[in-house]
């Protein structure tokens, strides 16, 4: 079964409940009792999914710089809680550190403001099964960072100079910036705009972790440099391997409620795997 399939199942599970009735008969006769006990079960699901877990992913990245063939990983640390809204599991992500290993000799540099600037939208997700084996499909919601957007499905502008690029994370530069430590230690800066496109599939494992893939399909835009030459063309896509893109949620106790980025940067050796063995 696809997961687009396994995604709608709560849905029609719901649908058909309410179709039936709860425990009575149906016009042919039938029973809705089954309909009722999946419902529940759906219910009993999200309840044991609701909270807050520490939040780690990591997506690979393959683009050509300068010629050379760049594999990058961007390894994102934060926080996603899980609320039971109006009857529906609602996923809300926020962020907390990023990093960007690649494969050349030089060091990136992403700021905690670049990072905390990526705010998605709340969105309703879909529960899914495999097996025994219980989980989630969280929906792509696209993200512009470093430009206002009313569409936010429209694709990122062509031009630099467009006049809805701000300044995101608040550095005084257009859009945001990441850093950049050349060979030799020689520091740079990268000026970009992005629209953030992620979706993920998770499912629950028997220490309670949610473990599963990220798929992403963001958007980025170099809108200037420091030195200029760095002002390259520069979007990457992901790469094919879903192996390298992994995501993993830890559950968090009540007790953690007050639980910040400080106290996950601290835990993060032991809370989640090396991206090393992504790598």
């Amino acid at each position: 079964m696809s997961a687009h399939v396994k995604s709608a199942f709560l849905s029609l599970i719901i649908l058909a409940a309410s179709a039936c009735g709860s425990a009575e008969q149906s016009s042919d006769g039938s029973s809705g009792t089954d309909s009722s006990a999946a419902v529940q079960e759906g219910l009993d699901v999200m309840s044991s999914l609701a909270g807050r877990y520490a939040h780690y992913d990591v997506v690979a990245y393959e683009d050509n710089i300068f010629g050379m063939e760049m594999l990058s990983l961007v390894v994102t640390y934060g926080f996603t809680t899980l609320e039971i809204v109006d009857g529906e599991l609602v996923s809300v992500d926020r962020f907390c550190h990023a990093e960007m290993p690649s494969n050349l000799d030089f060091e990136n540099i992403v700021s905690d403001e670049f990072t905390r600037a990526i705010v998605p939208e709340s969105v309703v997700v879909s529960l899914i099964k495999e097996g025994d084996r219980w989980g989630y499909h969280r929906p792509a919601t696209p993200t512009p960072l470093g430009i206002d957007m009313e569409d936010v499905d429209e694709p990122l502008p062509d031009a630099t100079d467009d006049p809805r690029i701000t300044d995101a994370d608040g550095d005084g530069k257009p859009g945001v910036t990441a850093g950049i430590i050349l060979p030799g230690g020689e520091p740079g800066e990268i000026y970009m705009i992005r629209k953030e496109v992620f979706a993920y599939t998770l499912y629950r494992q028997d220490n309670g972790h949610l473990v599963g893939v990220v798929e992403d399909s963001s958007e980025q835009l170099v809108i200037g440099a420091d030195p200029e030459w760095l002002n390259v063309p520069s979007r990457p896509e992901q790469f094919a391997d879903s192996a390298f893109s992994p995501i993993h949620l830890v559950p968090l106790a009540e007790s953690e409620a007050v639980y910040d980025c400080d106290d996950l940067m601290r835990d993060v050796p032991t809370l989640f795997p090396s991206p090393e063995q992504f790598w």
